[in-house]
């Protein structure tokens, strides 16, 4: 995208998010992630990852508006809206707040258990234990 520029430590949070979440990187996950970290993590952050969320959001959907694929793969509008909407409501659905400025290798130092456990991601509840 240009001249927007994300810190390696950001994109490091990011993949971390993927490993303890259990979403993939496949697209269809990916925007589910994306809708997720928006309402997951803590409201003091910083204002990229906001637009990192909307605009890929919005990117991807006006994409499927004109038929095109992303990686490859098409998705339709409703399906963009759906599953980014799905990422929202699981975000919301977290027992804890994931801290946005987590400190990357204070994180890789801990089970996946022990962080899943924490936030709240295992329970017979939470959208994201159930897959």
């Amino acid at each position: 995208m240009g001249k927007f520029r994300i810190p390696w430590r950001d994109l490091q949070r990011h993949d971390i998010m993927h490993v303890v979440t259990g979403y993939s990187t496949a697209l269809d996950q990916e925007l589910q992630l994306i809708g997720f970290l928006l309402t997951a993590l803590t409201w003091c952050r910083p204002w990229y990852y906001y637009a990192q969320s909307f605009v890929v959001f919005l990117e991807l959907l006006w994409q499927s508006l004109w038929g095109k694929a992303w990686g490859g793969r098409y998705i339709n509008p409703l399906q963009v809206c759906w599953l980014y909407g799905k990422g929202i409501r699981q975000g919301l659905a977290i027992a804890k707040k994931i801290d946005a400025f987590m400190d990357p290798e204070e994180v890789m130092d801990r089970t996946i258990e022990s962080l899943r456990i924490e936030y709240g991601l295992i329970h017979p509840h939470c959208p994201l234990s159930q897959k």
